[in-house]
């Protein structure tokens, strides 16, 4: 038995504890006992909150400042890409649509 290092009064107290939890141990309900409180008071059950549509979670990820912040970049670097015609008509803007990319997998895996 662990004895505690702050005074015997801690010591009787500990002692007293454990002779009330021997002598006084009451049995937990039987089934009669159970089933008359579940007419009485109910089933003890929390329901469960309705889950959040597709729709809500992009729009609560769509309101992370970090996120914002992206997509802005994102535009300016698109609209950017634009301001000067390609060389050749193989060359494509592979960096805004890249970002673009980024910006929606962000969306979509974005978790509270």
């Amino acid at each position: 038995m662990l004895m505690p290092n702050r005074g015997w009064h801690l010591y009787l107290i500990f002692i007293l504890y454990r002779v009330l939890l021997f002598f006084l141990c009451v049995p937990g309900l039987d089934e009669s006992d159970l089933a008359r409180r579940r007419e009485v008071f109910g089933s003890n059950v929390i329901p469960p909150k309705p889950p959040k549509s597709f729709l809500q979670l992009v729009w609560e990820a769509l309101q992370d400042i970090t996120l914002i912040i992206l997509i802005i970049a994102a535009i300016i670097s698109l609209g950017l890409s634009f301001y000067k015609p390609a060389e050749s008509k193989e060359d494509v803007n592979v960096g805004g649509m890249a970002m673009q990319f980024i910006n929606v997998f962000c969306i979509f895996c974005h978790k509270h």
